[in-house]
């Protein structure tokens, strides 16, 4: 996300949607997005914490469905829609129902 000098951003609206067959795999209760140490302020990379309030354990593991996280960032109702997208060389956890995405990126999610 180009233009953004925060270092921390937190939200409340996030889901995790296969767009090919339009469901929701998860929906988050909450999600933090940090800075990577190592990048600089409009550059870089993020790392995601969410807690899930809802997750669907056998969409999530499939690997055959394409999966796209959106996070909407300001007011749940007005607020802007991000699409994340995980770098090449980051990493994805999920236990129980916390998430840790390490090394992404934040993309308009276009209408």
């Amino acid at each position: 996300m180009a233009g953004v000098y925060f270092k921390r951003l937190d939200g409340v609206t996030g889901s995790v949607i296969i767009p090919s067959i339009g469901i929701t795999v998860g929906t988050m209760g909450s999600w933090t997005l940090l800075r990577r140490e190592d990048t600089p302020p409009g550059t870089g990379e993020w790392d995601l914490h969410a807690a899930f309030s809802y997750i669907n354990d056998f969409a999530w593991q499939s690997d055959g469905w394409e999966k796209e996280i959106r996070l909407t960032i300001g007011n749940p109702k007005t607020g802007q829609v991000f699409r994340l997208v995980q770098a090449v060389n980051g990493r994805t956890v999920l236990d129980g129902k916390s998430l840790l995405i390490e090394g992404a990126d934040l993309w308009p999610l276009e209408k």
